[in-house]
């Protein structure tokens, strides 16, 4: 009887190890996003629109996601943190200083502080080649964003 529950323990243990997706733990693949940006920057990625270069990284590292929206967990930000790696979708964003964008995808590349990231992203002001550039969230007042991270 001994040998069985032992058996059964092994063998739930081995389980629960191998596949950290059963209990809501997911794979961070920061590192892998991050890889598969630093290949492609100043490259065109798909057909040079900001959305492919997240569809590719997403693809390339083999994270779980569904077109076109839905790119991994939801960030709660400013409640969570932000990482690098983590996926961005703005729609209908106004800036203080005037600009705005009314639908935009990019990928966060560093993390400076709270309001100021280094993201990568493509097809701004018609350079159709991934870039890295400062990105100031405080410049936001008027839109929504939402924060994506990717898992396997």
């Amino acid at each position: 009887m001994k040998r069985r529950i032992h058996f059964i323990i092994a063998l739930f243990s081995f389980y629960l190890l191998s596949f950290p997706a059963v209990f809501g733990q997911k794979e961070d693949i920061k590192q892998d996003i991050l890889n598969y940006v630093n290949s492609v920057v100043d490259k065109k990625v798909g057909r040079g629109e900001c959305w492919d270069l997240l569809s590719h990284a997403l693809n390339e590292t083999g994270a779980k996601w569904f077109p076109t929206e839905d790119f991994g967990r939801i960030i709660n930000y400013p409640e969570k943190q932000l990482q690098a790696g983590d996926m961005i979708r703005l729609i209908n964003i106004t800036y203080d200083w005037g600009g705005k964008t009314s639908r935009h995808y990019a990928i966060v590349y560093e993390v400076i502080d709270k309001n100021h990231l280094r993201i990568a992203d493509q097809n701004v002001a018609g350079v159709r080649k991934v870039k890295i550039r400062d990105y100031h969230l405080d410049e936001i007042v008027k839109g929504e964003i939402t924060f994506y991270r990717p898992y396997k």
